[in-house]
């Protein structure tokens, strides 16, 4: 078993630290990237979902100050990684599960017109609905980051500061990783990131010195982590949740998630790219939820009426043949309750 070394999760820092960003872009930043790895995008409105298997371990992989192996600290337990240089003058104190379970959800539903510069919210719905706003980017870009960018590959390592990987991954692998987990766009990768990589992976065969890497931010404040009771270690789906798993690369483009709400809103969709693009993989997954489906191989001998349906000649007389597709679609009005 392999981890991320101290060295390495301590070089992450500084290239995080490097980029100086103000209280509300900061945050903005933060929220944006939990936000996107629960599956709020820009096409449909969702429901936001912050609970403990999504919210909560997408928070902790990014913000956490103690390892999963350490006990937590009843206050100022996670930092917002864009503000990590030092301790903020107003830093959230509440234990991060709270803070995702009920804060998070009501600073953005609740809150401030800051929220409001790139989420929209369905008002109409019956519960809150919300989606990020069709120019989301560009003040992210603009005003949140001042026209800076982020370094995807620190971003990738102090992601995984926490993971146990089988073997030794490259760079590339990481970043396809935290890509993928955060649902990161092609546009927002330009627009948000740089593709800087200053420092190479290294490796211990124990977890990072979490100690070391709080020295660097500085004692809580009020000398909270001498003094505070330390609570039981980090609950154990996220423990298990910190496994590194490669899955096929170049997916920035789309996600599962993306294709279930682009599938939703309009019921049809394809999937187009060079062989290597993972369309097999996505239509796979998608392909579990649902009852009954069927899998079709076009090629140059297939024809119109084989997938439709036409006429054809049955000795002296000329019948309509209903393709894959009318067969499909006359199982499902007497299966109604199956989803096809």
């Amino acid at each position: 078993m392999f981890y991320l070394s101290t060295e390495t999760i301590e070089k992450a820092y500084n290239a995080l630290t490097s980029v100086e960003l103000e209280d509300q872009g900061a945050n903005a930043m933060f929220y944006f990237l939990i936000l996107k790895a629960c599956g709020i995008n820009r096409i449909s409105y969702e429901t936001p979902n912050f609970s403990e298997k999504k919210g909560f371990y997408y928070a902790s992989r990014i913000s956490s100050l103690f390892a999963p192996t350490e006990k937590q600290p009843k206050k100022y337990g996670f930092l917002n990684p864009f503000t990590m240089k030092s301790w903020p003058v107003q830093p959230i104190s509440e234990p991060l599960k709270n803070w995702v379970g009920a804060r998070l959800k009501n600073n953005i539903c609740g809150g401030g017109m800051q929220w409001r510069n790139f989420i929209d919210m369905d008002t109409h719905a019956a519960e809150i609905k919300i989606k990020f706003k069709y120019d989301y980017l560009g003040w992210l870009k603009t005003t949140a980051l001042d026209s800076k960018t982020i370094s995807i590959f620190a971003m990738a390592v102090w992601s995984n500061r926490y993971t146990c990987f089988e073997q030794k991954i490259t760079a590339q692998e990481l970043i396809d990783e935290f890509i993928r987990t955060y649902k990161i766009e092609v546009e927002e990768k330009s627009e948000l990131f740089n593709s800087k990589q200053d420092f190479e992976l290294e490796f211990s065969d124990s977890i990072h010195d979490a100690a070391h890497i709080r020295s660097l931010i500085g004692q809580a404040p009020n000398g909270e982590w001498e003094t505070a009771k330390l609570t039981d270690s980090i609950s154990s789906y996220v423990m298990e949740k910190y496994e590194f798993d490669v899955k096929p690369s170049m997916t920035q483009e789309v996600s599962v998630d993306l294709i279930r709400s682009l599938l939703n809103q309009y019921h049809q969709l394809m999937l187009a790219g060079p062989p290597g693009t993972s369309k097999s993989y996505f239509a796979s997954e998608i392909a579990k939820e649902y009852d009954e489906v069927i899998h079709v191989q076009f090629h140059p001998q297939y024809t119109y009426q084989n997938f439709v349906g036409g006429y054809v000649v049955d000795g002296t007389e000329v019948k309509f043949k209903e393709g894959v597709i009318l067969q499909l679609l006359n199982e499902s009005t007497f299966s109604q309750d199956k989803k096809y």
